[in-house]
């Protein structure tokens, strides 16, 4: 069996929510603290991710990584959904989302319980809008 490390610190996961995470409790603790620190927080944001989206009926997001040198969107996800959730009122559980990589490769984000990515490997947002209407929010 392999074991799973965290991503901040290095030691062994052994709870299931911290393995999908990739991140400890103790680790995860600290970066909740730094998130809700605005100096922190405006230190953290100086390499964000630079990117567009537009929400399309029903409950689809799609964003681009500008990849203007700052983070991918990839790495980023977590900020950058949080801003667009805030920005928007949406609820993420609820929506289909999908993301263009600085590649032009688009993936998908499924929130629910922390965020986990999956392929859907086209190179249009029109070929994703094709995938979502035969894919289900559940994926």
């Amino acid at each position: 069996m392999s074991t799973i490390s965290c991503a901040r610190c290095g030691k062994t996961l052994l709870v299931e929510q911290s393995i999908e995470r990739g991140i400890g409790p103790c680790c995860w603790q600290k970066i909740l603290k730094d998130f809700n620190d605005p100096k922190e927080k405006r230190q953290m944001r100086m390499f964000a991710a630079s990117y567009t989206y537009r929400v399309l009926p029903p409950n689809i997001l799609l964003i681009i990584d500008q990849d203007q040198g700052g983070m991918s969107v990839t790495n980023d996800m977590d900020n950058v959904l949080l801003e667009i959730a805030e920005n928007e009122a949406l609820e993420l559980e609820n929506y289909r989302i999908a993301y263009c990589d600085s590649e032009g490769c688009w993936d998908g984000v499924k929130v629910d319980n922390g965020l986990r990515f999956y392929p859907i490997g086209v190179e249009s947002s029109e070929e994703v809008l094709e995938y979502f209407s035969f894919h289900t929010l559940s994926h």
